[in-house]
């Protein structure tokens, strides 16, 4: 198969066995991995009519749009980036147009509809090793961030128009950051995780213990943002819609290793770092990562545990939860193990990855 191909996948559709909610398989490809985008994508067009999603069918990680009634899928990008495990790393822009996605020094953004790629920018000029992590739009969709490595080492922030522009050089990092994401609230406001962080040390200064870091970009200056208390860390931080507030997974540190164990929590700071809330607990199943719908009233989140990890719903208002579906992929590998749950546009579409039939396939379940 190469870019502009089409065939068919059969979507499957099925009750889940023990809440008997419905589930689509989108995918069928039992001879490669097909992956959904990150927590805190999306993987949908505007009118949710199609989804994107990577697969390495080829070989190498490439781009796919689906048509969910139909099964139609049409390969959108081809070659170039010599990483194998690239166009993984991919977001819809917020018009529900384009997706966006970094491949070696360049990003290119491919029309769903119409299948035609542009090239974004470039880093031509630059002291830059490449680009990566899924790319984040400022809350009116004219301006894209991704982060970088530098050559001479560490990593930074830039910034490039929608439409086409040189790249911005935003913010060089001394330590590799991660996690690039422009508050939708302010445009001004950029958040980093900072890697590799010290959560675990309980003894050191809040500003070396910092999981994520905010960028002011009226100042040009980073500083210390999402820290948590001695004896805890934070993962797996994302932006609500409105952009007031940033969501994260709480979890207790054991002996100073990373947490395996519980209780693990979903927990919230305001955009000035302070107010830290919990907005639900679990003193048994390992929360891993959540993404937030639309209108900010619902987190759904997979679980970390090999042995049978389901998707949960929560009520943000009334704190009340539900299980929708059992993904039970295996957690053994990061890229195709991982459930990684995602909104669509409407809130009402969930898509995630499972690898539970051997290969990593991307499944959607309807919420309410």
């Amino acid at each position: 198969m190469a870019k502009g191909d089409r065939l068919r996948l059969e979507p499957r559709v099925y009750r889940d066995e023990r809440t008997g909610r419905e589930v689509w398989r989108l995918t069928s490809w039992n001879d490669a991995h097909c992956i959904s985008p990150y927590m805190y994508c999306k993987g949908f067009s505007g009118d949710e009519r199609y989804i994107i999603f990577a697969s390495d069918r080829t070989g190498k990680f490439e781009l796919y749009r689906l048509e969910i009634e139909s099964g139609e899928t049409v390969q959108l990008t081809e070659g170039r980036s010599k990483d194998p495990r690239r166009k993984v790393e991919f977001n819809v822009h917020p018009d529900g147009r384009e997706v966006f996605y970094p491949d070696g020094k360049t990003l290119f953004a491919v029309d769903i509809e119409t299948t035609q790629e542009r090239l974004v920018a470039d880093c031509a000029g630059k002291p830059w090793e490449t680009l990566r992590d899924e790319p984040s739009f400022s809350p009116d969709g004219r301006k894209v961030v991704c982060a970088y490595d530098h050559k001479r080492g560490g990593s930074g922030v830039t910034m490039a128009y929608v439409k086409g522009s040189s790249f911005e050089d935003l913010y060089r990092f001394d330590r590799r950051l991660s996690c690039v994401q422009i508050c939708p609230g302010d445009a001004s406001i950029i958040s980093f995780a900072a890697s590799l962080d010290h959560q675990n040390i309980p003894y050191l200064p809040d500003h070396e213990r910092a999981r994520a870091w905010k960028l002011d970009l009226k100042t040009g200056k980073a500083s210390p943002f999402l820290v948590v208390p001695p004896g805890f860390r934070a993962t797996h931080e994302y932006w609500g819609p409105k952009g007031r507030r940033l969501y994260f997974h709480k979890k207790k540190v054991y002996k100073k290793k990373v947490p395996l164990g519980m209780p693990t929590s979903i927990a919230s700071i305001s955009v000035d770092g302070g107010d830290m809330r919990e907005h639900f607990s679990s003193e048994t199943r390992k929360l891993g990562h959540s993404c937030i719908d639309p209108d900010e009233k619902k987190i759904v989140t997979d679980v970390q545990d090999p042995e049978g990890n389901e998707l949960i719903a929560i009520d943000l208002n009334t704190g009340t939860s539900k299980i929708l579906c059992w993904p039970n992929s295996s957690l053994k590998n990061s890229l195709t193990g991982h459930v990684h749950p995602s909104f669509g546009f409407s809130g009402e579409k969930l898509l995630y990855t499972s690898d539970a039939t051997g290969k990593a396939q991307v499944y959607m379940v309807l919420l309410w």
